[in-house]
């Protein structure tokens, strides 16, 4: 695992210990091995750090390309394990970024779907991450953050503060026969819909926003593993 992102890693884990109240729940639902994309809502600037600092794996993920134009914060986001992606556009650098670390030995992706933060509750994802699942069949990690919306600022990795839950779910993949609709113009919205609502369910009802049902899910895209 890369040094400077086991140090920052831990360093987080410390913080949340010494100054909030900080739970993660469901660990064993982390695979140790294998191709991995986690999926999570997004609160707060520390998400990304904080997933690192919750799942034992070594993960990467896109933040947006605006973080990178200062040097010295883009090195050291990269070998933090974090890649430039533009957010408005198609970004083809991006995505071989993300099928590089989904196709290598116990690669693992954090992506957050909704595409922005969302603190009140969660809005209409974006395609990205059902699309990337689709084409390479990672096994999928779900993620529900609460406490995290006061957290404004990078920095406040050092100075974390209130009521921080990192619930995990049950890992799932998209359905193989999938790949046989890939021109469907549906099928996207549908998968993206089953993977958030995955999230959904692991966060209090008030936080759900535009995913929140009252009914019983009947995923039909994608099965645990």
């Amino acid at each position: 695992m890369n040094l400077l992102y086991n140090i920052c890693s831990n360093t987080l884990w410390l913080n949340l210990r010494i100054w909030t109240k900080y739970n993660v729940i469901n660990k064993k639902f982390i695979p140790s091995r294998g191709t991995l994309l986690v999926i999570s809502n997004h609160q707060s600037n520390i998400d990304a750090r904080l997933l690192g600092a919750s799942i034992n794996r070594r993960l990467r993920w896109p933040a947006k390309i605006e973080l990178f134009q200062n040097p010295l914060m883009g090195r050291f986001l990269r070998s933090y394990g974090a890649f430039p992606v533009k957010r408005e556009a198609v970004d083809i650098n991006s995505f071989r970024n993300m099928k590089s670390i989904l196709t290598e030995k116990n690669g693992a992706l954090a992506m957050f779907p909704e595409g922005t933060r969302s603190t009140k509750g969660l809005i209409k994802a974006k395609q990205g991450a059902a699309k990337i699942a689709n084409i390479l069949s990672p096994t999928i990690l779900p993620v529900g953050i609460t406490g995290t919306s006061h957290l404004e600022g990078l920095f406040r990795v050092f100075n974390p503060t209130g009521n921080i839950t990192v619930t995990i779910g049950k890992p799932f993949k998209i359905n193989p026969l999938n790949k046989n609709k890939s021109g469907d113009e549906n099928l996207f919205e549908n998968i993206t819909t089953e993977m958030m609502r995955r999230i959904a369910h692991l966060l209090p009802q008030e936080k759900r926003g535009v995913y929140l049902t009252e009914s019983d899910e009947n995923f039909t895209l994608t099965s645990e593993v």
